[in-house]
């Protein structure tokens, strides 16, 4: 193994080390911003959810910030109410009991809900509207399902639609390159780390080529320097082999004069 052989493999084991450490940071990376209270399953997330949610409920009359921090205007068409309502606690949590739509298994999903203070109500008021209270209360409650918070009656339209596309799913033919397959999915990432590593690769065997070209080449040519000087040294002992047979020649001459 020659100097360029032991640098190309070299260059090759700590491009794969650099991209072995880089899609690490990545899903490290990717982990931790999981866990920041940015992530869907937050309570800040929730109470962002919560707040759109109860603003577009059609029993929302009135959703309106006041100056005061976590204060509203707040009416509904559940109950004869119109005053302010005071966001005490959010609570997100799989334990969280839930007492409506047992049709809906929620024993293992995670929930979220809010705890309500509402200053202008009267002490008796929930008692006097137990059962629009109630259809309240269930209103204030979100589930975490397909990756976002929605209420009871969008998880059971969210259910039912996945009925209705499994049933299209087992009646139709199976597709690998179907947008909703998940192997694929799950292997993309994959696939592109690996096709970039064997870039790599071949690069860099392209370049150890090259530079066993180039140190062949440099081989070859001192090889033919010494075949030259080689030829140059026979040469020479030649015109000296000639040369003493002259001055030979010559001396033989001189002493036939005499």
């Amino acid at each position: 193994m020659n100097v360029f052989t032991k640098r190309t493999n070299f260059i090759c084991l700590f491009l794969g080390a650099l991209l072995c450490v880089f899609a690490g940071a990545l899903f490290i990376s990717s982990t931790s911003y999981a866990k920041t209270k940015n992530a869907p399953t937050s309570k800040e997330s929730f109470l962002k959810a919560w707040k759109a949610y109860q603003k577009n409920l059609p029993t929302t009359v009135t959703f309106e910030e006041t100056g005061e921090p976590n204060t509203y205007i707040y009416e509904t068409t559940l109950f004869p109410y119109k005053g302010k309502m005071k966001i005490l606690n959010v609570v997100v949590d799989r334990n969280l009991s839930y007492y409506y739509d047992y049709d809906l298994n929620s024993d293992d999903v995670l929930k979220g809900t809010v705890e309500i203070e509402f200053p202008d109500l009267e002490e008796d008021f929930f008692q006097i509207h137990s059962h629009s209270s109630a259809l309240w209360e269930r209103q204030n409650f979100l589930f975490f399902i397909d990756n976002r918070w929605i209420g009871a009656d969008q998880w059971r339209e969210f259910e039912d639609e996945n009925e209705i596309s499994t049933a299209h799913a087992q009646c139709a033919p199976s597709k690998f390159w179907s947008k909703d397959n998940k192997i694929l999915t799950a292997f993309i990432p994959l696939g592109v780390f690996v096709l970039v590593f064997i870039f790599v690769i071949s690069r860099s065997n392209k370049m150890q080529k090259k530079q066993i070209e180039k140190y062949d080449l440099s081989m070859q040519r001192q090889e033919d320097a010494i075949k030259q000087q080689q030829q140059a040294f026979k040469l020479a002992e030649e015109s000296l082999a000639l040369q003493k047979e002259q001055t030979d020649y010559l001396r033989q001459l001189l002493k036939d004069k005499k």
